[in-house]
């Protein structure tokens, strides 16, 4: 079987138009089209159908592609092996990740894993949990950072740090007085919240689960700073991590109360067990891991000084 018609297949499959196979492979499209043409009139099976310029696998095509999935992941695990030691550990790691993580964590651990090894490229990119999840099953990434554990098969997840997660409103707002949210105090008021794969999301909804609370959500959003600006505005109440609303809270532009009970989001590191861990991604996760430690470390620090 020729390899490369292999991986004509594979690259269609994987990005859904032969346009797009094409660029990635560096070939022209009738090139692509033409070697797709031969490897199906060879074996005579069919493959795809082809719709409005978009291929859709065949039942064959599916299994196929499943088979190729674990051959170019190897062909990728190959190549960057021999470019970790042909580069003295130079490279590029792909992190999805979520916008509080990426935001609040990410920068510091990132610091401390380039000033040793500063010839690698972190490549970073925000998504919800959901997204992150389909798409580290799919090996896309290198590693992921989630906020709510996952059980999956093909999937490693490990926590690394705990948030809390604070009710949220305007100082007019007529909850601005409680020291303390009950449950049942959320009610009845406008409730906006991020949207539904979001870890935060999984949090409160986990809350009010337990307690039997209705919540009248107005709006939903894929950012967190949105959230705050509509809070500012005293469009509604939320329920937001401490480091998200940190600044906000400090110009007294929003008041933060907890939650009776507590309530709080996790971050868990995420990859495939089938990824191939390269030196370089050990590295990163080691780095990762020693800086959540000192971080959980710091804060259990400041719990038990009051």
């Amino acid at each position: 079987m020729n390899l490369h018609h292999l991986k004509i297949f594979y690259y269609i499959a994987k990005f859904g138009t032969i346009t797009k196979a094409a660029k990635e492979l560096g070939l022209t499209q009738p090139a692509v089209s033409l070697q797709l043409r031969d490897f199906q009139s060879k074996y005579n099976f069919k493959l795809f159908d082809i719709k409005e310029k978009k291929v859709y696998l065949t039942a064959l095509g599916k299994e196929i592609f499943e088979r190729c999935r674990a051959i170019f992941d190897m062909e990728k695990q190959i190549e960057t092996l021999i470019s970790d030691y042909q580069n003295s550990k130079a490279g590029l790691i792909t992190i999805f990740s979520t916008e509080p993580f990426s935001y609040y964590y990410l920068p510091p651990i990132i610091s401390d894993f380039t000033k040793k090894l500063p010839n690698i490229i972190p490549h970073i990119f925000t998504y919800n949990s959901a997204k992150i999840v389909e798409k580290t099953v799919n090996l896309i990434n290198d590693i992921g950072f989630i906020g709510y554990k996952i059980e999956h098969p093909k999937l490693f997840t490990k926590e690394l740090l705990r948030e809390s997660l604070l009710v949220v409103c305007h100082p007019d707002h007529s909850l601005s007085k409680k020291r303390v949210i009950m449950p049942h105090d959320l009610e009845f008021h406008n409730f906006i919240t991020q949207e539904k794969g979001a870890g935060t999301r999984r949090s409160i909804e986990k809350y009010v689960e337990e307690y039997n609370v209705k919540l009248n959500i107005v709006a939903e959003f894929n950012s967190p700073i949105s959230i705050i600006e509509m809070v500012r505005r005293n469009l509604g109440i939320s329920i937001l991590s401490k480091n998200v609303i940190a600044e906000t809270v400090k110009k007294k532009e929003i008041i933060s109360i907890p939650l009776s009970g507590g309530c709080f989001r996790y971050f868990y590191l995420v990859y495939n067990k089938e990824k191939y861990l390269s030196d370089t991604m050990k590295a990163f996760i080691d780095e990762t891991e020693i800086w959540c430690n000192n971080y959980n470390d710091q804060k259990i620090k400041e719990v038990n000084k009051f």
